[in-house]
């Protein structure tokens, strides 16, 4: 039998109150041992588990070649965690590229929701779908039938050569968009 031991705290103070919230004794030694024991153990693994993860964190980075099996993140669910903001595989090559700019997680989450809508979208219609995500939130889904006169002017793309007879992705993200900016302006003045 091998044992581990965990050099986590230089120094522990133990509680000497047992869970009825009285005081015993130092020789009360059962309860010594049941009170650190369980703190012992709950320090020990707290910092076995924060070492494991620099680590980890550390031979991705390093070893995990450029963005195939890693992604560093902008930040992770919000903006003030940067430091450990990591997207990664453990089998495979990363199944997203990112072209342009630095993704944050939430990001991430507005993208493969709105893969996952659009999908659903585009299967049960036969349409080019759009899809746009705000915080985790779908802010405008739409298929690609053409836009009116109207719809062209209210989702601001008069000026872009869109097909107004076939249906068509253009079509379906103008108007994504444009529900997403309606709806941001329905709540910003009412």
């Amino acid at each position: 039998m091998s044992r581990i031991s965990s050099m986590a705290y230089k120094r522990m103070q133990p509680s000497f109150s047992s869970d009825d919230g009285k005081h015993r004794s130092h020789s009360n030694s059962r309860l010594f041992d049941r009170i650190y024991g369980k703190n012992g153990c709950l320090k020990a693994f707290e910092h076995t588990t924060s070492y494991d993860e620099t680590i980890s964190g550390f031979m991705r980075r390093r070893f995990a070649g450029n963005g195939e099996r890693s992604l560093p993140l902008r930040y992770g669910t919000n903006p003030h965690q940067k430091d450990d903001a990591e997207l990664f595989i453990a089998d495979d090559e990363m199944p997203i590229k990112v072209l342009n700019g630095s993704p944050g997680y939430i990001n991430i989450l507005d993208g493969l929701n709105g893969w996952q809508l659009v999908k659903e979208l585009t299967e049960a219609t036969g349409l080019p779908s759009a899809a746009s995500f705000k915080h985790v939130s779908p802010a405008g889904a739409a298929i690609g039938i053409p836009l009116n006169e109207a719809e062209i002017i209210s989702c601001m793309v008069a000026d872009l050569p869109l097909d107004t007879k076939k249906p068509s992705l253009a079509a379906a993200y103008a108007r994504a968009r444009g529900s997403h900016l309606l709806f941001f302006l329905l709540l910003f003045f009412t």
